[in-house]
């Protein structure tokens, strides 16, 4: 046991990483923030738990990304006024290349992770043809406005009958309730006449039966009377149809408030607005990990 911890000391104590990499980062201009994202511990105590007993040795290596931050601001028809932040970390691409926008590194960005200096000993991984320079940073803020603008969009629903719009948080359901309360107000003139034509029917004969009620003479029960039963029958009939009309009354309207459509809400331009555009350098961690008769070396994505 007491050589098997001495040799760990010893492990411990090798400063130098299994491959030469700059301890330096190149030189980048002054008019560009830099940041250093801080080491996740929870990360890495979960990634080198499996060897945690292995490891010799352990370094931070550095490489370089992209912190954008956007307002994007959708405005027009339906009087639609609508922000949304956009934060990508993407990796630095080298100077033939475009960043990729679409794949950020980072779920979500809290400056309260970053800091000003790189840890303690540390190097930097980076394509030696990438270009650190202010010039190469515009262009790339610019590639970024542009790929905001063709790929960021507003999905709206709307019905089309009202020509109303669903809310950005609002709940489905929510949406057809409102749309039904409208469509109704919209047709109440149309159910009230339906209403009052068939009442007037029933109203005329239920006057008839009365008559009929009344003229008899001699005693007889009503349903033995001809015209006293065909009655009954046309108000039984009628009430029918009042039913039926007003189902499929009922349906047409709920049909109109279920109806949504689909449009698309592009950027303009001015409405993009850069809120940061900073280098970042994100951390890795590379661990040697002593086995029984060799070492390796794990390089853990640290963020």
């Amino acid at each position: 046991m007491k050589e098997t911890s001495a040799a760990r000391r010893r492990y411990k104590a090798r400063k130098i990483p299994t491959i030469q990499y700059p301890i330096r980062p190149p030189e980048i201009a002054a008019s560009i923030e830099v940041l250093y994202l801080s080491a996740d511990k929870s990360i890495l105590d979960s990634a080198c738990s499996p060897f945690r007993d292995q490891i010799v040795t352990s370094h931070i290596h550095y490489k370089p990304a992209i912190l954008a931050m956007a307002r994007l601001t959708f405005q027009g028809r339906w009087n639609i006024h609508n922000e949304r932040d956009i934060i990508r970390v993407v990796s630095f691409p080298p100077a033939s290349r475009q960043a990729e926008w679409d794949k950020s590194l980072l779920g979500k960005w809290d400056s309260r992770d970053t800091q000003s200096s790189p840890d303690g000993i540390s190097f930097f991984i980076f394509d030696p043809s990438c270009d650190f320079s202010s010039g190469r940073f515009e262009l790339l803020q610019e590639e970024f406005i542009h790929s905001m603008i063709t790929q960021e969009v507003l999905t709206l629903n709307f019905n089309p009958y009202l020509k109303i719009y669903r809310r950005i948080d609002e709940p489905e359901e929510e949406f057809f309730e409102r749309c039904m309360e409208q469509i109704r107000e919209s047709f109440s003139q149309e159910m009230n006449t339906l209403q009052d034509t068939i009442q007037r029917q029933q109203y005329r004969l239920k006057e008839r039966l009365n008559r009929e009620v009344r003229e008899m003479e001699n005693g007889q029960e009503e349903e033995s009377n001809p015209e006293i039963a065909e009655i009954k029958r046309e108000l039984q009939t009628l009430e029918e149809t009042r039913e039926t009309r007003i189902k499929e009354f009922e349906n047409s309207l709920h049909s109109l408030s279920r109806d949504q459509e689909i449009d698309i809400m592009r950027l303009s331009r001015n409405n993009a607005e850069v809120l940061r555009f900073a280098f970042v350098w994100l951390p890795y961690t590379e661990f040697v990990i002593q086995e029984i008769d060799r070492r390796r070396v794990e390089l853990i994505q640290s963020f």
